[in-house]
């Protein structure tokens, strides 16, 4: 581990870190609801199914790749899964 590059952080970034996981974590969810429900209909809408599911591969990307090391993309990732969150919220399909 002597390797290892240094980070130091704060308590407003890691805090900034964690939510923004939890609110990937949310969008995932969100999706996954949405895609059970659709495939539980008689005729699901499989074109919607596709979207969904490549948008939630997407967020699961997303979160798995975020890095407490850069900041600005943490604000740039939490910024975009805050509104699309809002978005699939209030805009159920």
């Amino acid at each position: 581990m002597g390797n290892l590059p240094t980070f130091e952080w704060d308590d407003q970034s890691a805090i900034r870190f964690e939510t923004t996981q939890d609110i990937i974590g949310r969008v995932v969810a969100v999706y996954t609801a949405r895609i059970a429900a659709e495939e539980s209909r008689p005729d699901p809408d499989e074109e919607a199914v596709r979207r969904w599911e490549a948008e939630q591969d997407k967020a699961v990307r997303d979160r798995k790749n975020l890095r407490a090391t850069d900041p600005a993309e943490v604000e740039r990732v939490r910024s975009r899964y805050v509104a699309l969150l809002r978005d699939l919220r209030g805009n159920a399909e």
